[in-house]
C-alpha cells in the first residue's frame, strides 16, 4: 500500500515539473524568422567570462541608469564567441539597457559617462521566445541556439555576434543574428 502513495507522490512531481517547464518555454514552438532589426541605442559596458554572469553586468546598467533618470525597459546582451570553441576566461560579451525613444533627447549627456553603441537596422535571423522568469532564459539558451544554428548552415549563411534583447513588457527574449 505504502507504494501506491510513494508512486502517486512521484507522479504529481513529474506533472508539476513538466508543467513548470512548459510554463517557462522548455516546449515553447520555435520559429526562425528573416527579418529587418534595429535600430538600436545600447548603453553598455564590457563583460569577459562565463556568460552566466552577463546578467549582473545589465543589473549594474540599468541601476546606474535609473539613478540617473532614465528608466528602461529593455535589456541586451551581445555575444562575440562561441562558448562550444571558446575557453570561459577569454569569451567576450557587452551587456546594457536600450534606450527608449523618449529618452532620445538625454544622450549627449549619458555619451559623457557611459558607453554608447548605435546599432543600425540590418537584415537578420531572428527568434521570439517568451520570457516569464530567468528559467527561460535557460531554455531558450538550450532551445533556440540549436534551432539557429542548424537555419544558418542550411542556408549557408555567413552571421556576426549573437544578441540577445530581454523585453519585459512583452515578455519576450529576441534572439538576432545579423546577416
Amino acid at each position: 500500500m505504502w507504494w501506491k502513495i510513494v508512486l502517486g507522490i512521484l507522479a504529481v512531481i513529474i506533472v508539476a515539473a513538466l508543467g513548470y517547464a512548459y510554463y517557462v518555454g522548455f516546449f515553447a514552438k520555435i520559429a526562425v524568422e528573416e527579418k529587418e532589426m534595429g535600430p538600436y541605442v545600447l548603453v553598455y559596458e564590457e563583460h569577459r567570462g562565463a556568460y552566466k554572469d552577463i546578467g549582473i553586468v545589465m543589473d549594474k546598467v540599468y541601476k546606474s541608469l535609473l539613478a540617473d533618470g532614465v528608466e528602461t525597459t529593455r535589456g541586451m546582451g551581445i555575444y562575440y564567441n562561441n562558448p562550444q570553441n571558446t575557453p570561459e576566461a577569454d569569451l567576450r560579451s557587452i551587456g546594457g539597457s536600450l534606450i527608449e525613444e523618449k529618452d532620445m533627447d538625454k544622450l549627449p549627456v549619458l555619451e559623457k559617462k557611459y558607453k554608447v553603441m548605435r546599432i543600425e537596422k540590418q537584415k537578420s535571423i531572428v527568434v521570439e521566445f517568451p520570457y516569464i522568469n530567468q528559467w527561460s532564459i535557460m531554455a531558450g539558451v538550450m532551445r533556440v541556439y540549436s534551432v539557429m544554428s542548424k537555419y544558418i548552415a542550411d542556408h549557408n549563411y555567413q552571421t556576426k555576434e549573437m544578441v540577445e534583447i530581454y523585453d519585459m513588457p512583452n515578455g519576450k527574449i529576441q534572439y538576432i543574428m545579423g546577416l
